[in-house]
């Protein structure tokens, strides 16, 4: 995963993903479907500097813009719990795979609801606060 190797890049250690379990649906014995069991807290989990938890919301979105809408209320209410508890939150936001291209937000970003986040803004945030930037910013 993408994001798990730019983790490991930024010295985050037990970096691991955040399994959802998912309940299958059957019709006359075979699988018609599935959804997930539970809202899980993030996509992945890490142990930063001096232990801090990190946690990060992944989304792939080939688009120039991630909007509001692209997150669900428990992730959102869980970044802000993250971050409020001293814990570091970040969004994850992959637009392209070959050549990779990762937007590395910390939350909270400038999103509020009913609205999008351009990929040109989204390169110039810079996370000012662990003395690394955005990698994909010039």
């Amino acid at each position: 995963m993408i994001t798990m190797d730019f983790m490991g890049q930024l010295g985050f250690s037990c970096i691991e993903r955040i399994e959802t379990g998912f309940t299958l649906k059957r019709k006359d014995g075979e699988i018609v479907g599935a959804f997930p069991s539970a809202k899980v807290s993030g996509d992945v989990r890490a142990i930063g500097p001096g232990g801090v938890t990190v946690h990060c919301e992944c989304k792939y979105r080939p688009a120039d813009r991630l909007k509001w809408s692209d997150f669900e209320k428990h992730q959102l209410d869980h970044l802000e719990a993250v971050t409020k508890a001293g814990g570091w939150a970040f969004v994850s936001w992959v637009t392209s795979l070959y050549p990779a291209r990762l937007y590395w937000l910390q939350w909270p970003f400038p999103l509020k609801k009913g609205s999008a986040l351009k990929a040109e803004d989204a390169a110039k945030i810079r996370v000012e606060h662990f003395g690394f930037h955005n990698p994909n910013g010039k």
